[in-house]
């Protein structure tokens, strides 16, 4: 029931196998939550593309990043900085409708996202410039 990342589908399966999971740049294996049947810990799920990769023809090549934290989401275009925001609380807004970004009474949730959102930009760079060495 926990939401996972597809990331920790290839590190799992290895693991399964009895291979060695693969390091950076995966998600966590959740082998061990399959094998117990426990629930794996809830932690921030992240998904990125760029714009043009939808539609060759489009001019902007903006990222989009989204981040899900327990009942809430959050997506931006961060190129060339942060902008076009949507924040949804999926418990009480599963399809997406209500865009919270400006309500002052979630400026706290959507600064928090926003900061996870920077701190994995900030990782995926420092592992990028890790693997071209």
């Amino acid at each position: 029931r926990t939401p996972v990342e597809t990331q920790s589908l290839l590190p799992t399966l290895m693991e399964l196998a009895g291979l060695e999971p693969p390091g950076s740049g995966y998600a966590p294996s959740l082998a061990s939550h399959l094998r117990s049947g426990q629930e794996p810990e809830q932690r921030p799920l992240f998904s990125e593309f760029t714009l043009n990769s939808f539609a060759p023809n489009i001019e902007h090549d903006g990222r989009l990043v989204m981040v899900r934290h327990g009942d809430w989401k959050l997506s931006a275009c961060i190129d060339p900085q942060v902008h076009d925001v949507v924040l949804c609380n999926l418990k009480n807004d599963l399809y997406e409708r209500v865009n919270c970004a400006s309500d002052p009474d979630c400026a706290a949730r959507r600064d928090e996202l926003l900061e996870l959102v920077s701190k994995h930009i900030d990782e995926a760079e420092q592992e990028r410039c890790i693997a071209t060495r």
